[in-house]
C-alpha cells in the first residue's frame, strides 16, 4: 500500500503500530471476520487518526476533548 501511494500526495497511517500493543483476540469483530476491528479496535484507530490530525495542525488544538 505504501509503495502504491508513493508520489500521490497521500499519507498512510499504519495502524499495525497501534494494534501491535494489544492481543489480537481483543480487537476482532467476530471469529469469522478477523479483518475488521471491533468497537475497541475502531476507537484505537480513531484516536490514532485524531493524534495525526492534531500533529499536522489540521484541526484546532482547542477542539481536544
Amino acid at each position: 500500500v505504501e509503495a502504491a501511494l508513493a508520489g500521490l500526495n497521500y499519507e498512510l497511517l499504519d495502524l499495525l503500530n497501534v494494534y501491535r500493543r494489544y492481543d489480537a483476540e481483543s480487537l476482532i469483530q467476530n471469529p469469522w471476520d478477523r479483518t475488521h476491528p471491533n468497537a475497541f479496535g475502531t476507537k484505537l484507530a480513531a484516536d490514532a487518526t485524531f493524534e495525526v490530525l492534531l500533529a499536522r495542525q489540521l484541526i484546532p488544538d482547542d477542539e481536544t476533548p
